[in-house]
């Protein structure tokens, strides 16, 4: 957020210098202590008013006790496993939350700094297979898969989207990450529901 922007709708912008984040958040938080203004909900480690379920440890059953149900699922998983295994030039596409961008960005979408900031939906890949694709940072990519699991057993659909590529060591070879749920590009365009 810029000053202007803070300013335009009753807000205060601090302008920080590097390293000074820590001292501010200990600033604001002896203002908030000081003035009694802290939540007093979680008091000496404990929740106070907060009614917790079965803290009895009775649970609604004939005996009491909580019920676990033991399935069956004897070869289920290396099934699944074999048919998720990398073909060609695939990549483990793992998806999450990114902390400037809240949800669906629902009300982020109204947000002129944040649509600067992060224009499209990003993917994070390793250098080793940006080198071996010829992807640079910067570089709009479009990620596909045409197995897309469907809700017909033994049936796949097709998906993809597009976004631009980030080339980074975080994520290891053969593996990208991406935003969740960026409007319009959504992962799930190629994910396995």
């Amino acid at each position: 957020m810029d000053a202007a922007y803070a300013e335009a709708h009753g807000g205060l912008h601090l302008q920080l210098k590097p390293g000074t984040d820590a001292v501010l958040l200990n600033a604001i938080a002896r203002v908030i202590v000081d003035n009694n203004w802290q939540d007093n909900g979680f008091v000496n480690g404990q929740l106070v008013g907060t009614t917790r379920l079965f803290e009895d440890r009775k649970f609604g059953t004939t005996s009491g006790k909580a019920m676990f149900i033991n399935s069956d699922w004897t070869g289920l998983a290396a099934q699944v496993y074999a048919q998720l295994q990398l073909q060609g030039d695939e990549f483990w596409v793992i998806n999450g939350r990114v902390d400037e961008l809240w949800q669906t960005m629902y009300t982020h979408k109204r947000v002129p700094f944040i649509l600067e900031r992060w224009p499209t939906n990003h993917v994070e890949i390793n250098p080793t297979d940006a080198v071996r694709l010829g992807v640079q940072s910067g570089d709009i990519i479009s990620l596909a898969s045409d197995r897309v699991y469907t809700q017909q057993p033994g049936t796949f659909d097709k998906g993809s989207f597009t976004a631009v590529a980030y080339v980074s060591d975080i994520v290891p070879p053969g593996v990208v990450f991406t935003n969740f749920a960026y409007p319009d590009q959504w992962m799930n365009s190629i994910s396995q529901v």
